[in-house]
C-alpha cells in the first residue's frame, strides 16, 4: 500500500483540492445530500485513478453505511476503499483512501437527488453517466474528423500541411479536439460525475 501511504501524507499537507485529493469541509453524518456527494466523490476518484476524500473536522465515519451507500448507487460492487484517521494542522480528521477502478469503470445506477437545507433540490450525479459521457464523446471526435476532411475537401486540398508528412498534416492530429472539447466541457457540467468539487 505504498499508493495510499502517498495519498494520506499528501492529504495531511494539501490546503486545497487537486486531481488526487478532495478537501470536504462540513460533512455532516445525518444529512443524506453529504452522503450523496461522498459517493460522486468517490466513484469520481475510482475512475480517474484514486486518491483520497479528506473530510476535516470528523474523527469517524461509519464505513459500514459508506459500503452501503456504494452499493445502493453504483454499478459494479465498488470496495476499493479504507477508512483512515488522519491528522490535518492539530485537528482530527477522516480520510477515505480510494484505490483506482480495477476492470470497469464505476458507473451509478441510480440518480442521486437530494432537498438541501434551503429546501432546494439538488442533483449529486445521474444515472449511467459515464456511459453517456463516453458515447457523447465518441460521437463527437467522429463528427470532428468529418467536419475536416470537408474543409480540406471544400479547400481542394489533401493534407492541411506538411510538417507531418504522410498523416494529412497537423490539423489531421487534433481534429476531433475542435468537436471533443467543448462538448466535454458542456457534459462535465450538465451530467455532474467527474471530478471533486474544489
Amino acid at each position: 500500500m505504498v499508493e495510499a501511504s502517498r495519498f494520506l501524507s499528501r492529504a495531511a499537507e494539501a490546503r486545497r483540492s487537486s486531481k488526487r485529493v478532495a478537501l470536504k469541509e462540513g460533512f455532516e453524518p445525518r444529512a443524506s445530500g453529504d452522503w450523496l456527494e461522498l459517493v460522486r466523490d468517490v466513484a469520481a476518484l475510482a475512475n480517474s485513478g484514486g486518491g483520497v476524500v479528506v473530510l476535516d473536522r470528523l474523527g469517524d465515519l461509519d464505513e459500514e453505511r459508506l459500503h452501503e451507500q456504494l452499493a445502493s448507487y453504483v454499478e459494479p460492487e465498488f470496495e476499493s476503499f479504507t477508512v483512515e484517521e488522519l491528522a490535518r494542522s492539530g485537528r482530527p480528521a477522516t480520510a477515505i483512501v480510494v484505490a483506482p477502478a480495477s476492470t470497469t469503470p464505476v458507473a451509478f445506477s441510480r440518480q442521486g437527488r437530494y432537498r438541501g437545507a434551503d429546501g432546494t433540490e439538488h442533483v449529486a450525479f445521474v444515472r449511467g453517466g459515464v456511459f453517456i459521457f463516453g458515447f457523447l464523446v465518441s460521437v463527437a471526435a467522429q463528427v470532428g474528423d468529418l467536419a475536416e476532411s470537408l474543409l480540406k475537401r471544400e479547400a481542394g486540398m489533401k493534407d492541411s500541411s506538411h510538417i507531418i508528412p504522410g498523416h494529412g498534416g497537423v490539423l489531421d492530429r487534433f481534429d476531433s479536439l475542435l468537436f471533443v472539447l467543448p462538448v466535454s466541457y458542456v457534459l462535465f457540467n450538465m451530467l455532474l460525475v467527474w471530478a471533486p468539487t474544489r
